[in-house]
């Protein structure tokens, strides 16, 4: 029997910010001992089937990836199954529609009609309020199921740069024009290069503006997704001294996570609530200063980063596995 199966759309590339939230769930879960998988929609194929024979206990659907007459249907027909629509960002998932999809609400609908139907918030505090209104809505945080180094980093200095990322998908609530300004800003301090991630984008004119931007000022360094996630990590720790995160929203940040995992500083906006170092987001002089500050004492900011990676990722661990349990057993929230 399987205890949960986290399960998303097919992603355009294979590391995104959903992705790699369902692969640090079931992390997350198999080190509390729970059997769970993470799987494409394309992967689970025909429902019955893949139900009959694996007979999960517990369906997570990642981001309103599955029509809300489906989710009734299976719901009905697999009583001793519980089905959870998770939303794993903080935009405004509640009111949007599509032609396919006619948005949460009628998730949150059906969760009234049936008791193994819930939706899912990141955030305790307003699962808490959707709770006091009488609706089934219950919190499953976002988790790091990743290692966190044991010991910070050490810089040396520019040798002859100081290598910024600002990895990110190229889109405006990210804000990468304002983060490219903050590396610009401190480039006129100390040589800096900044690492983009060129082909994460719905727009190619603006990944082009951007890119303009960035080699105007002589620091670009355009780095492709890399296709395994492993990759990416071990590529941070040898390549990046300092992430830049000045994104005008978020509802966790894996990519700053993944930095301070590794020791690496992170200077974010204030939407990176569990990061040290915030700045407003449109403040990218802030944000240089902040950069030049850690480089000043980068060991101890390289501790604080550790230690603020291990409270975040044991708190919000807390959180999610009760509620997991709470869901596997049907209790109320």
């Amino acid at each position: 029997m399987l205890d949960a199966a986290f399960v998303y759309a097919k992603p355009q590339f294979t590391s995104t910010g959903l992705s790699n939230n369902n692969r640090q769930c079931v992390r997350v879960l198999r080190k509390a001992g729970f059997g769970a998988e993470t799987l494409t929609l394309d992967e689970v194929g025909d429902w019955t089937e893949f139900i009959l024979k694996r007979r999960p206990r517990l369906i997570v659907f990642g981001a309103l990836c599955i029509p809300p007459e489906r989710l009734g249907e299976l719901a009905a027909a697999h009583a001793e199954t519980a089905f959870v629509v998770r939303i794993h960002s903080n935009l405004p998932w509640l009111f949007q529609a599509t032609a396919e999809f006619p948005g949460a609400m009628a998730v949150l609908h059906l969760a009234r009609e049936r008791h193994n139907v819930f939706y899912s918030v990141v955030n305790p505090d307003e699962a808490t309020r959707w709770q006091a209104a009488g609706l089934p809505v219950v919190a499953l945080p976002n988790v790091y199921g990743g290692e966190i180094a044991s010991t910070p980093r050490a810089f040396d200095g520019p040798h002859p740069y100081v290598h910024l990322s600002a990895i990110f998908a190229l889109r405006i609530l990210k804000h990468p024009a304002g983060n490219v300004l903050a590396a610009a800003t401190l480039n006129r301090e100390v040589s800096v290069k900044l690492y983009v991630q060129t082909g994460r984008s719905d727009s190619p004119k603006y990944v082009q503006q951007i890119c303009l931007l960035a080699n105007a000022c002589e620091m670009l360094m355009p780095c492709e997704p890399y296709r395994r996630h492993d990759q990416f990590i071990e590529w941070l720790g040898d390549t990046i001294d300092v992430g830049l995160q000045l994104s005008a929203t978020e509802s966790f940040n894996y990519v700053a996570m993944e930095h301070m995992a590794l020791g690496i500083p992170v200077v974010a906006s204030r939407a990176v609530g569990f990061c040290p170092w915030q700045v407003d987001y449109e403040d990218s002089r802030a944000a240089a200063q902040t950069a030049y500050n850690i480089l000043g004492d980068y060991q101890t900011c390289s501790h604080m980063a550790l230690a603020a990676a291990r409270q975040v990722a044991a708190k919000n661990e807390e959180i999610f596995l009760e509620n997991i349990r709470l869901l596997l057993d049907r209790k109320e929230f």
